[in-house]
């Protein structure tokens, strides 16, 4: 397929933005993720309940030029971060705690006080294992790069760690960016979509962005590689320095994250379907044979690191045993709740409530509205199955392109989900024996929002209310926004974030009777 025979949506009367608009209206998308993500990455303090601490020891290592050849525990400059910015707020309501409030910031203590508790979570820490230490290593070597400039710039303790998060703004506005890129060579200049999308990504109240956290990096990594893949395929013969970046790109995505491997997968079909086109199959041979090795040589190169380290070669079976994850056979495998209507309903709707919404607890309590929950899932539901019924005969390529990958991420996660006796863990757990976060998918965003926003057009349009369109999505936007706001309030106000870094130390501060000497433990 080349550029002149690539899937154009059909045209309607004043379906179209004028296209000297469209860059202006992504960029503005742009600015508006981008600021949303700074300052509530702010507003956060340290450390979250998406192993936000395990990330930041792992940066750490690789800063000092030394990654875990093992599992190894907490090092000792992150426990003494850990120790002094670390609060209680994520998982204890204070009326849940001994003494009935949350401890102040350590690091507003008298120093003798502040000595003592960073020195008992030091020797806590040095026995708690790392369970993440086996991730890809792209994430932690960026980061780690960032956290020795930070350093050399002068930058220090509370403000270093806020200095980790700040990246994720850009990672999410090249993502807003790219998602407008996407739309347009699917559907074409100045469609609805081209901008519907960015807009609604840019709004989009996933919380993992606002932390230390390497799906920040697989999800930008993913979208990247997608988009080069498209104008890869589309492209009559692509260039040297297309193929080149569309196989790395694709192999970062997955060294970034495994959940990624996906990428790995739609890569390897777009090779071959370039291989049979009419008069191009023999002018891509020798693109096909660069991408695909560019794209296998380093995520190779990581498994036999691995399995030379391990005998395993993504390092996860250590990882499990500690986790108390067993394997399943086919027969136990099979009798997995996946398989039966409401198990499957069940997580298809908790990994949607948390793509849209993210994980984080706050006070001990999910961060989420059940109208909000409900809202993300019914929409979802609606558009995705208006989406099908409107693009199965007339677009093929969109759906296959679209729900393709939104299917491929979402398996990768429900064959992991039955794979594995989770034991006594908590997420996932026999009780809840899935693997249903939704930042884990978000290397599909984009289709999946593509679909979203597709679904609702044509939906308006078949009710004839098309004229509505921006007006609904305006208001999804501002509702999902408002929603965010509210329920993070509390953070916004927490003396542990980045606007509470100032205070001065030892003067005002001190425990509440009963404590115990590590009140962030």
């Amino acid at each position: 397929m080349s550029r002149s025979d690539s899937p154009r949506a059909p045209d309607s009367p004043g379906d179209h933005v004028t296209a000297r608009k469209i860059p202006w209206i992504i960029l503005f998308c742009c600015l508006l993720g981008g600021v949303r993500v700074l300052v509530y990455s702010a507003a956060f303090p340290f450390f979250s309940n998406i192993d936000e601490q395990e990330h930041v020891d792992l940066i750490i290592r690789y800063a000092t030029g030394n990654p875990p050849r093992g599992v190894e525990p907490i090092c000792q400059e992150a426990a003494e971060l850990i120790a002094l910015y670390g609060t209680l707020e994520y998982l204890s309501a204070p009326e849940g705690l001994p003494w009935g409030q949350i401890p102040p910031p350590v690091w507003r203590l008298p120093e003798d006080l502040r000595r003592e508790i960073v020195a008992s979570e030091i020797a806590r820490l040095s026995r708690q294992m790392n369970h993440e230490s086996f991730q890809p290593p792209l994430y932690y070597a960026l980061a780690g790069g960032w956290y020795r400039i930070g350093k050399l710039l002068g930058i220090e303790s509370g403000s270093l760690l806020y200095w980790l998060r700040w990246p994720n703004a850009v990672a999410y506005a090249l993502m807003i960016w790219l998602s407008g890129r996407i739309a347009t060579r699917l559907l074409g200049e100045g469609h609805f979509a081209a901008t519907a999308v960015p807009f609604l990504l840019a709004v989009l109240p996933q919380d993992v962005f606002y932390l230390v956290n390497n799906d920040v990096l697989a999800a930008m990594m993913a979208t990247l590689a997608y988009s080069l893949l498209l104008r890869w395929h589309l492209s009559p013969v692509p260039g040297p320095w297309l193929t080149a970046s569309a196989g790395l790109c694709a192999a970062g995505a997955f060294l970034a994250k495994v959940s990624n491997a996906p990428v790995l997968l739609v890569l390897t079909l777009a090779a071959v379907a370039g291989l049979f086109r009419e008069e191009e199959g023999r002018k891509r041979a020798g693109r096909v044979v660069v991408m695909l090795l560019l794209a296998i040589a380093p995520v190779a190169g990581w498994m036999a690191r691995n399995y030379f380290l391990t005998g395993d070669f993504t390092g996860a079976a250590e990882r499990n045993r500690m986790m108390g994850m067993t394997p399943l056979s086919i027969v136990e495998s099979l009798r997995h709740p996946l398989f039966s209507p409401a198990g499957a309903a069940g997580f298809w709707a908790e990994l949607t409530r948390t793509f849209w919404r993210g994980e984080i607890v706050w006070l001990g309590q999910r961060m989420a509205t059940r109208a909000g929950d409900i809202l993300f899932v019914a929409s979802t539901a609606v558009f995705l199955l208006a989406f099908v019924a409107r693009c199965a005969r007339r677009e093929p390529f969109l759906v296959v392109i679209c729900l393709g990958i939104y299917l491929l991420h979402v398996g990768l996660l429900a064959a992991f989900s039955v794979s594995f006796d989770f034991g006594q863990g908590v997420y996932p757990s026999r009780e809840w024996p899935f693997f249903s976060s939704g930042r884990l998918i978000f290397g599909a965003a984009v289709p999946l929002l593509l679909m979203f926003v597709l679904g609702m057009d044509w939906l308006l349009a078949t009710l004839r209310l098309q004229g509505l369109r921006w007006t609904l999505l305006i208001a999804f936007a501002l509702a999902i926004t408002l929603s965010e706001a509210l329920l993070a309030v509390d953070a916004f106000q927490s003396q542990f974030n980045w606007f509470h870094l100032g205070a001065e130390q030892g003067i005002d501060a001190t425990l509440p009777t009963g404590t115990t000497v590590s009140p962030a433990a």
